[in-house]
């Protein structure tokens, strides 16, 4: 009797909430991401939900916490062994299986992947001490590119002091 009550109750628990993993994933055009998932018994649809604001489709064979809330499965959580970054405490990161990640620290953002792009109308940066860009090559494409309001462009020309004799195309002062 008491062996019956301990199973029933197992039953219960587990299926209010329980470990699986991704078997399948199914889109996200304005609905909420379908997921096959594994569990200890059997293969079960569930729907994923998330934070505002936030939204990723972790690989397959990433593990979830399920909660059963009336007739249907919910992914509460979800993680996959790409999710193994160290940050200490307080520190967050945002990170995809490949290992690119934005990383906040305190008083430190850092990120990190193969290629950032930017996309917007106007882009500013203001820095209260320094600006520092290190880089083998840089191009700037198109428009002007201006130092305290003056032009930097292949427009942009100095006057020559009398030891070039006037020639643009000289060198000032060269080395001697």
């Amino acid at each position: 009797m008491f062996e019956q009550i301990v199973i029933f109750l197992s039953d219960k628990i587990e299926n209010m909430l329980k470990l699986g993993k991704y078997t399948r994933i199914k889109g996200s055009d304005a609905k909420l991401q379908e997921i096959q998932i594994k569990t200890l018994r059997n293969i079960e649809d569930a729907l994923k939900v998330g934070q505002f604001g936030f939204n990723s489709k972790a690989p397959l064979g990433s593990r979830c916490v399920v909660a059963r809330i009336g007739n249907e499965s919910i992914i509460v959580a979800n993680e996959h062994v790409a999710s193994i970054i160290d940050v200490d405490s307080g520190d967050s990161i945002i990170y995809n299986e490949n290992g690119d990640y934005v990383k906040v620290e305190k008083d430190i953002i850092t990120v990190f992947a193969k290629k950032i792009v930017s996309n917007c109308d106007e882009y500013e940066i203001n820095a209260s001490s320094k600006f520092t860009v290190n880089t083998p090559d840089a191009n700037f494409n198109g428009g002007t590119v201006k130092n305290d309001g003056i032009s930097i462009d292949k427009e942009h020309t100095h006057s020559q002091p009398s030891d070039s004799g006037g020639n643009t195309e000289a060198e000032t002062n060269p080395p001697s």
